[in-house]
């Protein structure tokens, strides 16, 4: 997936408080929500990148930000996130 979405090898871990719904980053992605969960401080959703896979975020509920309750299961939304984010996994032999 990260070859696909980043031009990167391997396999990367990217943790879903860090990534933002409807904001331009460095690395992008467009998608559609299949699940929102109210948590209280964060909205959770469950997204489909339009490649097939799936992405968790994790959005703190913060005002002045859009509200997660206007995001929708069905929505396209669009999701970035900065590189220095994303973690390289090691494999083991």
């Amino acid at each position: 997936m990260a070859e696909k979405l980043c031009g990167m090898t391997g396999s990367f871990a990217l943790r879903p408080e860090h990534i933002r719904l409807n904001t331009h980053g460095e690395m992008q992605a467009n998608g559609t929500i299949q699940a929102v969960q109210y948590q209280g401080a964060a909205t959770r959703f469950e997204l489909k990148l339009n490649g097939g896979e799936k992405l968790l975020v994790s959005q703190a509920n913060m005002t002045g930000e859009e509200l997660p309750a206007t995001l929708t299961p069905g929505q396209q939304v669009m999701v970035s996130w900065s590189r220095d984010v994303m973690v390289a996994l090691v494999e083991e032999r």
